[in-house]
């Protein structure tokens, strides 16, 4: 039960930070935001795959 609210936690953070980076720092230094956005993104996404995986 942790677990699955660690990774929820997770997964929230990761989407937050991901839009953090790609919407504001993205617009000021293009290339750094959208990057550092879209390794959160990808995070967020396997994140949300392991808590799949835990749920089925």
């Amino acid at each position: 039960m942790i677990e699955l609210i660690f990774l929820t936690c997770a997964l929230l953070a990761l989407a937050i930070l991901g839009y953090v980076f790609w919407g504001g720092v993205g617009r000021k230094r293009k290339k750094i935001g959208r990057e550092f956005g879209l390794l959160a993104y990808a995070g967020a996404a396997y994140v949300a795959w392991l808590l799949f995986e835990k749920l089925t």
